[in-house]
């Protein structure tokens, strides 16, 4: 009998059975994480020197058993295992099984591999169908919160967060003009450049300012200006308040009995109310600048010619279904900016989700939008 004890006598371990088919070894005493670990390199170091293909601990001797020596064993079979053999623990006694079936269960589940994705056709598309279901009857809900907190807002004015709502006006308006009178201003110069050579074929060059005055005051400003403001403003309110749904702040909001929707939503939603409109002007202005520069530059046609075709053309009802246009995408983009940052759910990813997710469906939300928009006015003769 090869015999090898610790230093410390509170446990020991021997060799019972060192034959070439079986290596049993014999664990006794107190078997606790300082004993386990006093002999865990003894054993680990028999079970590696041996040949034999099945390894049996006999563990009739133990008198206590913690989750030290639990792990201990744990690991041995993991050894054993992992190089084919088999490994069996006898005798172990009853009291102590819990434990060894605690730390077996959490080694399985820790090295368990993740089920395969059913990556069916069906399957797929019904997730997706089902997802797509979902979210439009989050947006419906949320619609009709936000409609409830305007009213709110309307009835009690004292009530609103004024400083939120100035902010967020600054944050939509002063700090997106740069951009929307830029981006309208080379837009006009783009259309007034593209038409002015078909127009000149025919000696219709006045007509130029007419096409780009329609063009912008009905279509194109109201309609860039908003796809702007979703791709900018639209994506910071749902990372600002994605990252406040991560944080837990929102759910603390709802602890305190506050309405996530008023606190957070309303704010954003009158700022859009007043400063989309209000950037849409500007665009529109920015735009036949655009057009005047290539109005005076190349078909060296007087300004106040120029003047006379635009005003000329535009109506009053032009600029007002303009204007009702704005109002209605300025509260698309800040409404789903706002229920796709209070949908996050996670960490930062979710929160980049969030944000790409709020520009695509204002996008997609403003075009259709307007696609309506299209259809009354023809039908109302405008």
């Amino acid at each position: 009998m090869d015999a090898l004890d610790s230093t410390n006598r509170s446990a020991s371990l021997e060799v019972t059975s060192p034959s070439s088919e079986e290596l049993r070894l014999k664990i006794s005493g107190y078997l606790d994480t300082r004993a386990a670990g006093e002999i865990w390199a003894q054993g680990a170091k028999r079970i590696a020197a041996t040949k034999a293909p099945k390894v049996i601990i006999d563990a009739s001797s133990i008198e206590y058993c913690d989750g030290g020596g639990a792990a201990m064993l744990a690991t041995f079979e993991e050894d054993v295992t992992g190089r084919g053999g088999v490994f069996e623990v006898v005798n172990f006694p009853d009291a102590f099984k819990p434990i060894l079936q605690l730390v077996s269960q959490a080694d399985a589940a820790a090295v368990a591999p993740p089920p395969a994705p059913d990556r069916s056709f069906v399957k797929s598309v019904g997730k997706q169908a089902v997802q797509t279901v979902e979210g439009l009857r989050e947006l419906i809900a949320f619609a009709g919160e936000i409609v409830v907190a305007l009213i709110y807002a309307v009835i009690q004015p004292r009530r609103v967060r004024w400083s939120d709502a100035f902010r967020a006006m600054q944050q939509l308006g002063v700090n997106g003009f740069p951009v929307i009178v830029l981006i309208n201003f080379l837009l006009g110069l783009i259309l007034a450049y593209q038409t002015a050579g078909s127009f000149h074929q025919y000696g219709a060059d006045i007509f130029m300012a007419d096409m780009l005055a329609i063009s912008l005051v009905r279509e194109l400003g109201p309609l860039m200006t908003a796809i702007m403001l979703a791709a900018r403003s639209g994506s910071a309110f749902a990372a600002e308040i994605g990252t406040m749904q991560v944080n837990e702040e929102v759910d603390a909001l709802t602890t305190m009995g506050l309405s996530p929707v008023r606190f957070l939503a309303t704010p954003r939603m009158i700022a859009a109310v007043v400063m989309v409109p209000l950037l849409a002007v500007f665009a529109n202005i920015a735009g036949l600048i655009g057009g005047l520069i290539v109005w005076v530059t190349s078909l060296d046609l007087p300004v106040s010619l120029y003047h006379k075709q635009v005003t000329g053309a535009l109506s009053a009802g032009d600029l007002y279904g303009g204007l009702a246009k704005c109002t209605v995408f300025g509260i698309l983009v800040a409404a789903i900016g706002c229920i796709r940052g209070m949908q996050t759910r996670g960490g930062a990813i979710a929160v980049g989700t969030s944000t790409t997710s709020s520009v695509v469906t204002g996008i997609i939300a403003i075009a259709l939008t307007d696609m309506l928009f299209a259809v009354l006015f023809f039908q109302m003769g405008w």
